[in-house]
């Protein structure tokens, strides 16, 4: 039953450590039997983050935030739909963990919006300059 599983090409990727950055606001990837994905991004200014994520539905997926000391911020866990993360952070470089439930695989995509406290602008899509 099932097919073999190919990881993302960002692999290895499984710690806070080997995190790799994400280019712009959107990411993916794919999870094998027993892989943790690891995506790391920086806020600039104290900013509103709101992080989601969701799986193909082949398998639950969930994720969890860290900080650059490899603690524990946020975690989302869910029986699949969409995972949302909504928090303010410092500035700094986050990391966040994507991994299945039970260590099952699947295919993700997955999206980072920052509001900078005090703005209405989310994202750098949304926001001007300097803003």
């Amino acid at each position: 039953p099932g097919g073999c599983c190919v990881n993302d090409a960002l692999e290895p990727d499984d710690s806070v450590g080997a995190a790799r950055l994400v280019s712009g606001t959107d990411f993916e990837g794919t999870l094998c039997f027993g892989d943790n994905d690891y995506r790391a991004f920086d806020v600039a200014v104290t900013s509103r983050a709101v992080l989601t994520l969701v799986g193909d539905g082949l398998a639950v997926v969930d994720f969890e935030l860290f900080d650059a000391s490899g603690t524990s911020v946020a975690r989302s866990m869910d029986v699949g739909g969409t995972l949302t993360i909504d928090t303010t952070l410092a500035p700094g470089r986050y990391a966040i963990r994507v991994y299945g439930y039970m260590n099952e695989g699947d295919s993700y995509l997955g999206e980072i919006r920052l509001t900078p406290s005090g703005s209405s602008c989310t994202t750098t899509r949304d926001c001007g300059a300097g803003q």
